[in-house]
């Protein structure tokens, strides 16, 4: 869609956080056919507290038809493997059945969960790349539910994660800079050495830095030029952790080889 396809569709303006700690107005609106099961579906509080209605009474309408058998309604909302059962996470809050789901695309955010013994249940949407907000939100309505103060936070764990992948590639390119300085000053020479520690340094160095994409692959599941239109932040941020981390490995290893070399033909 471009964005005047979405403005005719009445879609709310959608941020995104991008290269900084605050979420900025969002000029592209992406859209996959592929992932419509997941998400990419325009919709409002009024169609999902209907849907929500449904999934109350067991996915009976008002006419009395049932979408669902007892026996698939049970495997679509019950505990599942580990709270996961389909497409519902299930879990017990102050001896309440709570069943729920939040999920993500690169402009906007969403959080639909009902409570089956008070036949309750809310939506939330936000136009924000970040699931923060609509927990928070979550977590509020709940305290309402309960009649119990809802949790509070001494720190945003979401802006420690964005603060994190900014001030480490920084660390990460001051390490650089200095290993190549280093590695400048005995010439810039690939050389190699038998030493058992400059190699176990390099092969620690390099698999720690390819594991931070790993980690972030299997965190997101899904590879990562897919994660960096969802968070480019976040992404970005650990593809430069991992260059600036193999690069300066690498270099430190050239520079500690040739200064071994230069050692041992000093010896002679």
């Amino acid at each position: 869609f471009t964005a005047s396809d979405n403005y005719a569709h009445n879609l709310v303006r959608p941020y995104q956080y991008s290269f900084c700690f605050k979420p900025l107005r969002s000029g592209n609106y992406y859209y996959s056919d592929y992932m419509i099961p997941a998400g990419y579906i325009s919709s409002n509080t009024n169609d999902l507290s209907k849907y929500l209605q449904l999934m109350l009474n067991k996915t009976t309408t008002a006419s009395g038809d049932s979408l669902l058998s007892p026996e698939s309604y049970a495997l679509l909302t019950g505990k599942g493997q580990n709270g996961y059962a389909m497409g519902w996470f299930t879990y017990d809050q102050d001896s309440l059945q709570v069943v729920n789901h939040s999920g993500l695309d690169e402009n906007y955010s969403s959080t639909l969960f009902f409570l089956p013994d008070l036949g309750l249940g809310g939506a939330i949407l936000c136009n924000v790349n970040s699931l923060e907000f609509c927990a928070r939100a979550e977590q509020e309505i709940m305290a309402l539910i309960t009649s119990k103060p809802a949790p509070t936070y001494l720190f945003s764990f979401e802006k420690l994660m964005r603060w994190a992948v900014f001030l480490i590639p920084l660390l990460l390119l001051a390490g650089l800079v200095i290993n190549f300085i280093r590695w400048n000053r005995y010439g810039f020479r690939m050389e190699f050495t038998s030493r058992i520690i400059p190699n176990l340094r390099l092969v620690i160095g390099i698999a720690l830095s390819l594991l931070v994409l790993a980690a972030l692959s299997r965190n997101y599941q899904m590879f990562i030029t897919k994660i960096i239109r969802f968070q480019p932040d976040i992404a970005w941020g650990l593809v430069l952790t991992a260059v600036f981390g193999t690069l300066s490995a690498l270099m430190r290893y050239w520079g500690t080889a040739l200064k071994y070399k230069e050692a041992e033909e000093a010896t002679l």
